[in-house]
């Protein structure tokens, strides 16, 4: 809101600059029409830009509902769930295809969540190539990787990226197994992607840095790593347990920082 207020003042402030060059020295019925009018216009922007602040949530609710959203990370259990029950419902279309290549795409923060998981899936899935790739990347270089040994994984919030859609297309026409990681069940990724895996996350209604998604990503990411695990099933089960030992702890985790975070913010 200030870095566009700044901006406005100076558009302002030239305009007036400009049009006062024009006209005559004071005093000018022109001038002061066009002083008054400047000013009116200024002070309807800084209206403007303090409402957009408001209801936007930028300003400290903006906070506050940050700070709601972070904590929300430590109560996951739902989200496993419907995690869970997707892939159930996937397994055996999962076992049926013998993988051995898969590619995680994304853009944005859903690009760095495959990032993020890279080695978790080299370690569980040691006989696959592992990849991750941009969108834009994937479709422009990487879709002649998709064919029908590859496990994609395509991953968007709002389910609605066109060139994740793209990707996700393109790669089952190829033959491609395509698991789709999204919040939104109703999103044409959810419709068009094999194996459509919903995170079922109550996000905030203003904007925030999207703490609670990228987790709830994370997890979906690393459950369905697991689930392609070619592994014996000790072994997976072990790492599933320590997963769900992370996911649980998380909300002592949150509680025990903050005031330590709120602290080290003071003192900056």
């Amino acid at each position: 809101a200030v870095w566009v207020d700044s901006c406005a003042d100076f558009s302002v402030d030239l305009v007036e600059s400009v049009l006062l060059s024009a006209v005559p020295a004071e005093p000018h019925p022109v001038r002061q029409s066009v002083v008054a009018t400047t000013a009116v216009i200024r002070f309807l922007m800084i209206f403007f830009i303090l409402f957009i602040s408001f209801f936007n949530g930028r300003s400290d609710m903006g906070n506050l509902h940050m700070m709601e959203e972070i904590k929300r990370q430590g109560h996951l259990k739902k989200t496993a769930e419907a995690v869970e029950n997707a892939l159930i419902q996937c397994g055996q279309d999962i076992k049926n295809h013998k993988i051995g290549r898969v590619i995680i795409t994304g853009s944005g923060d859903s690009y760095y969540i495959g990032l993020c998981a890279r080695l978790f899936f080299e370690e569980l899935c040691p006989t696959c190539s592992i990849e991750v790739l941009s969108s834009m990347e994937f479709s422009k270089y990487g879709l002649h990787k998709a064919d029908g040994k590859t496990a994609v994984i395509a991953i968007s919030i709002s389910g609605n990226v066109l060139r994740t859609i793209e990707c996700v297309e393109q790669a089952q026409h190829n033959g491609a197994y395509v698991i789709g990681i999204t919040n939104n069940r109703q999103s044409r990724l959810a419709q068009v992607a094999k194996c459509p895996v919903c995170l079922d996350l109550d996000t905030e209604p203003t904007w925030t840095c999207g703490t609670l998604t990228y987790t709830g990503s994370l997890y979906a990411l690393a459950r369905t790593a697991l689930a392609l695990s070619p592994l014996k099933s000790p072994v997976v089960q072990a790492r599933l347990d320590q997963l769900n030992s992370v996911l649980t702890s998380l909300e002592d985790v949150i509680r025990e920082s903050e005031p330590v975070c709120r602290a080290a913010a003071r003192n900056m």
